[in-house]
């Protein structure tokens, strides 16, 4: 395993070496690619109700008991969803021949404040790094495939919302509706 190599490597008088660096580089990518917690969050971000009854959300429930009650919708896009592209994103970008990629480990987290925010966050950010030269065909290729299904995304949320509002409104013609939006500039 990458722990039995690297323990000969990492003694107390263990010389700082090429090998020892790359042996600590190696098990770093495994867990950043196994067990981050933004990754397990992309995972499970669509998880299943934990209720066979799918009008009720016991994981929204667990997760905001004020807001017990509450439906959850759900929007339907064909394809790739946006936070698999991105994850695909993250792998392909640390491969050693993509280490120029705009996805780093540093710029990983943007991606995913993104994506919790809004498609239109996520196809902002891509569109930016399209514009950069230094982009390879390969990457601007998932770049633009972000951007599409972003859009895709998007327009399916957006129809969504009307359609459940309107529903909503016409059920409760005297009732107030609060759409909550982290940024601004996306109400």
């Amino acid at each position: 395993t990458l722990c039995q190599q690297l323990i000969p490597l990492i003694g107390t008088f263990s010389p700082n070496t090429p090998e020892r660096e790359e042996g600590i580089r190696d098990i770093r990518r495994h867990l950043g690619e196994n067990y981050r917690i933004h990754h397990r969050l992309l995972r499970n971000r669509r998880q299943v109700s934990l209720s066979f009854d799918e009008t009720k959300n016991l994981n929204l429930n667990l997760l905001f008991p004020g807001l017990n009650g509450a439906e959850e919708c759900r929007w339907y896009c064909d394809g790739l969803a946006l936070d698999e592209l991105i994850d695909e994103y993250r792998s392909l970008s640390l491969l050693p021949q993509n280490t120029q990629w705009a996805m780093s480990e540093d710029t990983y987290l943007f991606w995913v404040d993104d994506l919790l925010s809004s498609p239109l966050c996520v196809m902002q950010r891509a569109k930016v790094h399209l514009g950069e030269a230094e982009r390879t065909q390969e990457e601007r290729d998932l770049l633009e495939h972000i951007v599409s299904t972003a859009k895709n995304e998007l327009q399916a949320i957006d129809y969504k919302l009307a359609i459940t509002l309107n529903e909503w409104l016409q059920k409760n013609p005297t009732g107030k509706a609060i759409v909550f939006c982290d940024r601004p500039d996306l109400a």
